[in-house]
């Protein structure tokens, strides 16, 4: 899509309870940490002004119902202030509320239920799923997604998005051959090679004489 990206995650994160945490929900959850510039640190906010988005995608439950405890009142209850969060910020912005791939079972129709719920009672919010990863195309770290299945993600998802975006945005191909030193880049950010299987994260907070 050459679409401009900008990635608010964490590992573990939920929309009201992180992995592992307690049934009644958590603190530094994303709806705590989406307006944060720095992870955990209350100041500075970021201006949302700095980035408008044509497309929000949310793909927020694999966490939150880690270890088969929770609640999809909670659940679905802080989503939704979420969402009317994300209107005030970017209210002309199309919302898709995904399920991933890590996600099966009784786990994996709680959310669906919920999501369906949501989206029928806004405006310009839609709802796809991903298909669940087997193993066929293996696993990352953790049972995470594996560089393939990623690739299968974002096949699943560009199509989606294609029909939801204008004409003018939805049939724009891929760049290639960008200059390098034309890419700006957040840090930390997560690059994935392809010609070695190899994940690398830049991050200032580590460093070391390599």
């Amino acid at each position: 899509l050459n679409a401009n990206v900008n990635v608010v995650a964490r590992s573990g994160i939920g929309i009201y309870r992180n992995f592992g945490t307690p049934r009644e929900g958590s603190d530094h959850t994303m709806p705590a940490e989406y307006d944060r510039t720095m992870l955990y640190a209350a100041e500075p906010l970021w201006d949302h002004n700095e980035f408008k988005p044509d497309v929000i995608c949310i793909n927020l439950g694999t966490n939150d119902t880690s270890l088969d405890t929770y609640d999809m009142a909670l659940y679905e209850a802080s989503y939704r202030r979420f969402i009317d969060h994300l209107r005030e910020l970017h209210p002309e912005a199309r919302i898709v509320l995904l399920t991933g791939c890590m996600m099966s079972g009784h786990q994996l129709a709680d959310v669906k239920g919920a999501l369906d719920r949501i989206a029928k009672d806004y405006k310009n919010v839609y709802r796809f799923d991903m298909s669940p990863q087997t193993g066929e195309l293996g696993y990352g770290a953790a049972y995470h997604p594996s560089i393939r299945q990623a690739d299968k993600m974002a096949e699943e998802l560009t199509g989606f998005l294609r029909t939801i975006l204008p004409k003018r945005m939805a049939h724009i191909g891929p760049r290639h051959n960008v200059p390098v030193d034309s890419i700006v880049l957040s840090d930390p950010c997560v690059l994935a090679d392809k010609a070695t299987a190899t994940y690398y994260m830049t991050c200032l907070l580590y460093t070391s004489p390599s």
